[in-house]
């Protein structure tokens, strides 16, 4: 079987256009601007069609191919499994949240996410950011704890419910990209009211996961679940 060129190429040109659509992206943010470096590793950066289109769109770039380019990503995973502390920052690449049922205003939240809890007026689905997308972040960073209440006086359970989105500021948690990455189901003490029943979370933001933990104030009990980067 023979195959021309233009047909082989014709393969790969769609992947090519989305590589440079998103370094353009990437190059048009406030914290790149003076970058003049394209590292490429991967087996793909050896390809001299995708090396040509680099060097055409982005013609002020240096563009660096290292040795065994293919090998690279392997090499890398290798150095960091031994150093894991060689990477003090990453940049995170979804904004992170807690689904809640916030009491229901009508001057920012549609009526469709309007629903009556006990009398009360709640708003469904909110999505209460934690880490924001593109957060440049230290491994082992624990960010700012967030409170929350049971929705009834009498609730004995609350589920904190995990979301991720790649959207920078998600309104909620059915919002387009949203998705849930888990949960952690707390037993509530007792009390005779909503406020007596607090429970913070905090998350933590690790090399290769993420850490949420919820801790009742009243008994100092702490849950936690773990989101892996890797899986």
């Amino acid at each position: 079987m023979r195959v021309k060129p233009a047909q082989i190429q014709a393969l790969f040109q769609k992947t090519i256009d989305h590589i440079v659509n998103h370094l353009t992206d990437i190059f048009k943010r406030p914290e790149v601007q003076g970058a003049n470096m394209i590292l490429m590793v991967g087996g793909f950066s050896e390809s001299k069609m995708l090396q040509n289109a680099l060097k055409k769109n982005f013609p002020s770039k240096q563009l660096v191919i290292p040795e065994d380019a293919g090998l690279a990503v392997l090499k890398g995973a290798v150095i960091f499994g031994h150093k894991p502390d060689a990477i003090v920052a990453r940049v995170t690449p979804l904004t992170y949240g807690i689904e809640i049922w916030p009491h229901f205003d009508a001057s920012r939240h549609p009526r469709s996410k309007l629903k009556m809890i006990d009398g009360i007026a709640r708003c469904a689905d909110y999505f209460d950011k934690h880490i924001e997308a593109d957060t440049e972040v230290q491994a082992g960073k624990t960010f700012e704890e967030k409170q929350y209440f049971p929705l009834t006086d009498d609730q004995t359970k609350m589920s904190i419910k995990i979301f991720a989105s790649p959207n920078k500021n998600p309104r909620y948690t059915d919002d387009s990209g949203c998705s849930f990455k888990g949960k952690i189901l707390v037993n509530l003490p007792d009390g005779k009211t909503a406020n007596e029943k607090e429970v913070v979370v905090k998350m933590i933001y690790g090399n290769t996961e993420l850490k949420v933990e919820a801790r009742v104030v009243k008994t100092g009990t702490v849950l936690s679940a773990t989101l892996d980067f890797l899986g």
